[in-house]
């Protein structure tokens, strides 16, 4: 049931006819908190606390080169100075540029997130000045706008004469960038009340603008804002609820990292306990705050992977090309997570490798003929 809500199912359920294992979740250990970096001269790289290490698949060694302070934000890849670097946005201590080889601290900004539009970088300081260089160095101030609000970051889109444009993305939504005037715009979707998690995820896809804000994400369009989070309905599970701290678009699907919140229950108890014809509970774990990766393929949302527990915070994802048919990254705590991805849309006969995951579970509705609490045993599913 592809439109329905409620319910976490670690199955692949997509497709009529064929309840497959979902594709496989691999990880990697580390010690600190992990920070997907990004694609760079064909290598993957990413941050274990300050300390880089770069690979491809799961296979990964420490560069021995470390970045100054934590990023805050994802990185982007430019050019300026005619050499393919990563920039690291760092906030209120600058941003680090790395090549490969060597991490260089820039104090020249502050970005809280950066954009590459066409040769150009652009980055929005935390307050409100929106930047430009185009040697990856020098910066110029190009709109200022009110600090008032919680700056997230820049998303290149379009305006309405569907004209290549830079939108800001802050903690009430989405204002629109008039280079030219030096002027930043509220847009119909910069009327919501400011919120500590709303814009930290945002991403395009397709044709539109994602926003998201908690367990629910706003696409949006200079013309219409329509509700298409995983708080619709009937919403998820309360051990699955917490809040979207990322977004990704790519080919097939658009990928939220959901960090879980803790939530009060009982400490121990049976997983289904059947005290009537009526009446049943389904306790969960006290402290339980499960993290996930849903994926929406512009129909309904499904399950990618969800952790076992409280296992550490989301950071980013990313996706990377460093794989035949690119792999998707995300670091949760300590470990970074990959799955292989599919350039063509994808059925579970089609996995690319062939690689499932080796267990999955799905809860069904309760449906007990009129005998709750007795034994029953499916003829087919």
């Amino acid at each position: 049931d592809i439109n329905r809500y409620h319910g976490i199912a670690t199955l692949e359920t997509r497709y009529p006819k064929a309840l497959t294992l979902l594709p496989l979740v691999e990880s990697v250990s580390g010690t600190g908190a992990i920070h997907p970096l990004g694609d760079l001269g064909g290598t993957f790289y990413y941050a274990d606390g300050l300390d880089v290490f770069g690979g491809t698949g799961t296979t990964f060694a420490d560069t021995a080169d470390n970045l100054g302070f934590t990023p805050v934000n994802k990185s982007v890849l430019f050019s300026g100075d005619g050499t393919t670097k990563l920039y690291i946005p760092q906030g209120n201590d600058g941003y680090d540029v790395y090549d490969g080889t060597t991490v260089v601290h820039e104090t020249g900004a502050d970005p809280v997130g950066f954009a590459r539009w066409g040769k150009q970088l652009w980055c929005v300081e935390a307050n409100g000045d929106v930047r430009l260089s185009l040697d990856g160095e020098t910066w110029e101030t190009k709109v200022q706008t009110d600090p008032a609000n919680d700056m997230r970051g820049l998303l290149k889109f379009y305006d309405r004469s569907d004209n290549p444009a830079l939108l800001l993305i802050d903690d009430q939504g989405i204002q629109a960038l008039d280079v030219a005037s030096g002027e930043a715009w509220d847009t119909e979707f910069h009327d919501i009340p400011p919120q500590d998690e709303a814009g930290i995820a945002f991403d395009k896809w397709r044709a539109d603008a994602f926003y998201a804000f908690g367990m629910g994400i706003f696409r949006y369009t200079f013309s219409t804002r329509s509700a298409q989070g995983l708080d619709r309905d009937n919403g998820v599970p309360a051990e699955y609820r917490g809040s979207i701290v990322d977004l990704l678009g790519t080919m097939n699907d658009l990928f939220p990292l959901v960090e879980g919140q803790e939530v009060a229950g009982e400490a121990e108890g049976p997983e289904y306990e059947f005290e009537g014809e009526e009446d049943y509970s389904i306790p969960v774990a006290q402290g339980s705050a499960r993290s996930s990766l849903m994926r929406y393929d512009g129909i309904g949302w499904h399950t990618l992977w969800a952790s076992e527990g409280a296992t550490g915070a989301p950071t980013r994802m990313f996706y990377s090309r460093t794989v035949e048919g690119g792999m998707l990254y995300w670091g949760v705590g300590s470990t970074l997570y990959c799955c292989q991805m599919s350039t063509s849309f994808q059925n579970p006969k089609e996995n690319p490798q062939a690689r499932f995951a080796l267990t999955g579970r799905l809860g069904s509705s309760r449906l007990d003929m009129g005998m709750a609490g007795g034994r029953q045993a499916p003829s087919a599913i």
